[in-house]
């Protein structure tokens, strides 16, 4: 009797494991500068605590096409200690992008600035994306 009433548990933890391990999915608010860009975000940490940030979006306009128009599209990690630049955003022909980065700052909020200078140090003031808050340990 004890073993049937074991096997449950033990596949309940075993569940219980693998969805405390699952990255985080992230959603991001719409867009009155980029209504029809879809944005797709993942959150986890790596082995070394790490926090690991893969983005794709779709459907976003090219910089140069915005009012004013910028060079490039930078994705910024904000959190307690800062902003941090994750790097360019750059789209390819179909209007499709991706970034995979890591930071060691944990993020309260992803956004997406478009920049002049994709060595920016600051976020710009023209966001085009932001993430709802990140709840993540």
């Amino acid at each position: 009797m004890k073993t049937l009433l074991s096997i449950p548990l033990l596949y309940i933890l075993i569940l219980m494991l693998c969805f405390a391990s699952c990255a985080q999915q992230v959603n991001f608010q719409k867009s009155t500068h980029v209504p029809a860009a879809e944005v797709e975000m993942k959150i986890d940490r790596d082995k070394n605590g790490n926090y690991t940030i893969d983005l794709k979006v779709k459907n976003l306009a090219k910089p140069q096409n915005l009012t004013p128009g910028r060079k490039t599209y930078i994705v910024w990690n904000q959190g307690d200690y800062g902003s941090f630049n994750l790097g360019q955003l750059k789209l390819d022909d179909k209007l499709k992008g991706k970034l995979k980065a890591s930071s060691v700052y944990k993020p309260n909020q992803i956004i997406i600035t478009a920049e002049n200078n994709p060595m920016a140090t600051q976020p710009d003031n023209q966001v085009v994306l932001k993430s709802d808050e990140i709840n993540i340990d």
